[in-house]
């Protein structure tokens, strides 16, 4: 976070060299490895001045410069699950959750915004306000949710460990970490990184559902700074985020949006109250199909369809009142397609729990060190699902997903090295052509 506030200062500067910005970053993100020296931008004198710049708005986390033949290259990596800040333009960020998933990470944050409130007397309650044990907070999670789903409730701890809302501190116990920009006490620093975070907002930078950097910062100013931030143009209204205990969390946690959850999942119909924007109040029933947060404010929206008008909507779930849900079930046909367009640039649970079995082939090449970086490359960000080791210059990586547009910038991030199955995955095949025509003609590279 120091390292972003250094160059907050910079970058009213560099919004006139907006273009250049994207060109460089098209390049990085479609090229596994460039060398920076070698390429001339169309950007004023002291375009490699500029580079420089340019690359440290990027979390060094995610760019890396590495030797390769005694030439110096920079390396993007891109992690399809966790998207911090980056600074990476139009680099689209795609992400499903099932339903299951959804409530283990709800209930996990559930947890986390109590600390403090249970007696030690309470059986079978986390406090964690005091240091815990994974086995401790995990055997919390499948009480509370009758499940013994091990394997994806450790896999979600595991990625609030990541994310850095859980520490793993000295006797190898877990804490609930300190909030994420208690380093940042001055209003005018955080003003201006919110300015810079929502002038790059087509980033995307997403971590967990819900989980904006942008309403993060938002809720952070009004919350610390409540006398500053009454100017601010944006106020976030969102009924879902809570700041507690030093940590920045997004839980959803009203009934409303748990029987919306519900119901798409048993493909149940529900009616309800809504009111619209000038305060006139409509009554609408329909078969929820998804629950989606808005990338650019963090506003939640119910997707849903009426069969019998054949008309879909798209309710904000905070206008929502009066909710039922229905004893009647839809039994028509899949919805998913009807919404394709609406549902491109959300995050959104998904309402299946059919997984789609993806293999991903990597040619290496020849040269040593550009093999040694790409395989540690694939280690690192693959996150979940099985590698096997061919021969010398093959990996044949697989894993199971429930949608696969969400592995498309991850895939598209090794360029040339990685390769899709036209007959196994076709649709993600023509998924990765398109995104990657789509990304050179925006680019200017073809």
């Amino acid at each position: 976070m120091k390292k972003i506030i250094k160059n907050t200062s910079q970058f009213l500067l560099e919004r006139k060299n907006y273009e250049s910005i994207r060109e460089y970053i098209g390049i990085l993100y479609l090229e596994p490895y460039i060398n920076l020296d070698s390429r001339k931008l169309k950007a004023p004198a002291g375009h490699r001045d500029m580079l420089r710049r340019i690359s440290s708005y990027i979390n060094p986390e995610y760019r890396q410069k590495v030797n390769i033949e005694n030439i110096s290259v920079m390396t993007f990596l891109s992690d399809m699950y966790k998207c911090p800040v980056n600074y990476i333009a139009d680099t689209f960020r795609y992400a499903s959750y099932t339903h299951d998933e959804l409530i283990y990470y709800i209930t996990f944050l559930q947890i986390l915004s109590t600390a403090g409130q249970y007696d030690d007397s309470e059986e079978g309650l986390t406090d964690v306000s005091k240091p815990f044990t994974k086995r401790d907070l995990c055997g919390d999670v499948r009480s509370r949710t009758n499940d013994a789903d091990t394997y994806t409730i450790e896999r979600i701890f595991n990625d609030l460990v990541d994310l850095g809302i859980i520490e793993k501190n000295q006797n190898k116990e877990y804490e609930l970490s300190n909030d994420v920009l208690n380093n940042i006490d001055n209003y005018g620093a955080l003003d201006k990184l919110l300015e810079m975070v929502i002038f790059f907002y087509n980033i995307h930078p997403l971590v967990i559902p819900g989980y904006m950097l942008a309403g993060t910062i938002n809720h952070y100013l009004i919350y610390s700074f409540p006398q500053e931030s009454q100017e601010m143009d944006y106020v976030p209204n969102s009924d879902v985020f809570i700041y507690t205990n030093k940590s920045l969390q997004n839980t959803i946690d009203n009934d409303i949006t748990w029987n919306i959850l519900n119901a798409v999942k048993n493909h149940q119909f529900i009616s309800f109250e809504y009111v619209r924007q000038n305060g006139e109040k409509v009554f609408r029933k329909l078969v929820p199909v998804k629950v989606v947060q808005e990338q650019e404010y963090n506003r939640q929206y119910c997707y849903g369809y009426d069969p019998v008008t054949k008309t879909k909507s798209i309710s904000r779930i905070n206008k929502i009142k009066k909710l039922k849900i229905l004893p009647e079930i839809y039994n028509g046909e899949n919805l998913d397609s009807i919404f394709e367009e609406d549902f491109k640039y959300n995050c959104m649970t998904s309402d299946s729990a059919k997984y789609t079995k993806v293999q991903v082939k990597f040619s290496l090449p020849d040269n040593e060190n550009i093999r040694q970086q790409l395989k540690t490359r694939l280690e690192k960000t693959k996150r979940k699902g099985t590698i096997k080791h061919i021969n010398e210059n093959t990996i044949m990586y697989e894993t199971y997903t429930t949608d696969e547009n969400e592995l498309v910038p991850w895939i598209n991030g090794f360029g040339r090295y990685a390769h899709v199955d036209k007959k196994l995955n076709t649709k993600l095949y023509n998924k990765l052509k398109e995104h990657n025509d789509e990304l050179m003609v925006k680019y200017g590279l073809v």
